[in-house]
């Protein structure tokens, strides 16, 4: 029988007497619609009423605007209402838990991302109000928005500092109780701690602050032509090892770079154990085209390697259970950039990488750019001079081959030039001290190199602004170490061939995080990954040294 629109009826032929109908603007009326048993309506502006969708239990009402009602949508047990603008409602979506809203403009509820006291923007999801992960026969949707208020919590204690579970409730709009169930599970994977009290200013006693805790941290190892750096930093932003080695990658294979790195990596992980961090994740920078989901370096020309399964190979020689990530330098230094260093926060920035190649970390609104496919900020072979000097990518007049640690050294001082030298390969820092030295000494050639690569910067910096009109453009590596020589006339070579009309205000400043710029950002993408989902790291005591040794 088809739909009515009356008082009374029939929703489907095979029922004894009933009430209701399908859709409509009723008043109160009883139906069923897919089921055999029940009372409901479905559809429509409604008083109240009682439904069943696609079970054979329960009461409740499925959309429109609606007084107090009860619903279930495809589980059996539970009252609640699913969508619209609601009053006061309990609700369950797929699975047989808690009362809660699912969606839309909601009265009393806990709804994931709340920004006021009880009010939802992002999630479509009920909050649990009781710790833990949750069971295997939770549905997915409360798991995640468990995953959810946990990073909630935990990103809120990170911008804020130390706040109590009350104070944290006010703030996120969550229920205290749902606080306290989250702080409790944040405690057990060691992620927060308890300090002392903290005084809000009200009445009332005082409660215990929460504050990230420093027991539980991340390695990042940056490998390049003539260094290898580390950064070990724990939770609340510390920096617990942080180091650069000499390491001549020139005249290593591939198999033996890869035991050096992860031997450097064992080290070091071994390092921030002994002084109480335990190490959750590493991240590897690489000079190159890293396909960062299959941690694969895909491409790197200065280091001689293609199609290099970095991840798979140090996850042999390293403890299970440890996270490994592969990014590009240049992306993770502008990472770093962007949360500490002289440029931070700014929202539209490009950070270039100052050593034997040169790479470009892209942030536009905030965001680092990627590309289609990953492999964006290849700068250092942006075509600058057809039929110029030949690069290591196999091509010619690459902007690398202008500004590239190599060409300075090569001019400025040529008898100490990459390949020369006999031995141990020279710290790059060795080699800035003594381009510094000439300068000082008012030495032509090193005078004349400095200024040469200042203006190809000015140069290239130039296309990057009519690219991506960037607010600053951060020079790292070298690039800072020589930056007083070096700024004046990039700058000025900026402003001449920039063709937007806001040229003047992009400048370039000198960062301050040095050679380890991208560790430093490796160490933060997996302190980023922990903040991102709690629920990943499970922690109950420190793992043994011999773990990582």
């Amino acid at each position: 029988m088809p739909v009515r629109s009356l008082g009374s009826g029939f929703a489907a032929d095979g029922f004894g007497p009933g009430f209701g109908v399908v859709a409509g603007s009723l008043g109160p009326g009883f139906g069923v619609v897919a089921g055999r048993f029940g009372l409901g309506v479905v559809a429509g502006s409604l008083g109240p009423g009682f439904g069943v969708v696609a079970g054979r239990l329960g009461l409740g009402v499925v959309a429109g605007s609606l007084g107090p009602g009860f619903g279930v949508v495809a589980g059996r047990l539970g009252p609640g209402v699913v969508a619209g603008s609601l009053g006061p409602g309990f609700g369950v979506v797929a699975g047989r838990l808690g009362p809660g809203v699912v969606a839309g403009s909601l009265g009393m509820a806990q709804v994931a991302a709340a920004d006021g006291p009880r009010r939802g923007r992002a999630a479509a999801m009920v909050s649990k109000e009781r710790a833990g992960a949750g069971s295997a026969e939770e549905p997915t949707d409360q798991l995640a928005l468990r995953r959810a208020n946990l990073t909630r919590t935990l990103r809120h204690i990170r911008i804020n500092g130390p706040r109590s579970r009350a104070a944290i409730a006010a703030a996120t709009g969550l229920h205290k109780a749902t606080v306290s169930s989250l702080v409790d599970e944040l405690l057990t994977r060691r992620l927060v701690r308890e300090i002392g009290a903290e005084h809000s200013g009200g009445a009332g006693r005082p409660g215990r602050g929460i504050a990230l805790s420093p027991d539980v941290g991340a390695v990042g190892i940056e490998i390049n032509v003539d260094y290898l750096a580390v950064h070990g930093s724990d939770l609340t932003g510390r920096t617990v090892i942080e180091k650069r080695i000499s390491f001549d990658a020139m005249h290593r294979d591939v198999e033996r770079c890869l035991d050096d790195l992860t031997e450097a990596a064992r080290r070091s992980l071994a390092e921030l154990v002994r002084r109480g961090v335990t190490p959750v994740g590493l991240t590897v920078a690489v000079p190159g085209l890293v396909d960062v989901a299959r941690g694969v370096v895909v491409l790197a020309p200065n280091l001689g390697w293609r199609d290099v399964p970095v991840a798979t190979r140090l996850a042999h020689g390293l403890a299970p259970g440890l996270w490994i990530g592969v990014d590009n330098d240049a992306n993770l230094a502008a990472l770093a950039e962007y949360t500490w260093g002289v440029a931070a926060g700014t929202d539209d920035l490009v950070y270039l990488t100052g050593e034997v190649g040169v790479g470009g970390g892209v942030i536009v609104n905030g965001r680092l750019l990627r590309g289609a496919d990953g492999f964006s900020g290849e700068v250092g072979h942006l075509p600058v001079e057809p039929g110029g000097t030949p690069c290591g990518c196999g091509r010619v007049g690459c902007w690398e081959t202008k500004v590239g640690l190599a060409e300075l050294v090569r001019r400025a001082t040529p008898d100490a030039a990459y390949g020369l030298l006999d031995g141990p390969i020279p710290d790059p820092q060795e080699r800035i001290a003594e381009v510094s030295r000439r300068l000082s000494a008012g030495d032509r050639a090193a005078t004349e190199a400095v200024a040469e690569v200042g203006r190809w910067l000015g140069h290239g910096g130039a296309i990057l602004v009519n690219l991506f009109n960037p607010r600053v453009i951060v020079l790292g590596g070298y690039f800072a170490e020589l930056a007083d020589h070096l700024i004046p006339s990039a700058q000025a070579n900026l402003a001449r061939l920039a063709v937007a009309s806001t040229a003047a205000r992009c400048h370039f400043v000198a960062s301050h995080l040095g050679f380890t710029a991208a560790a430093r950002g490796g160490a933060g993408v997996v302190v980023e990954r922990m903040i991102e989902d709690p629920t990943a790291v499970s922690l109950s005591a420190p793992p043994p040294l011999a773990s990582v040794h």
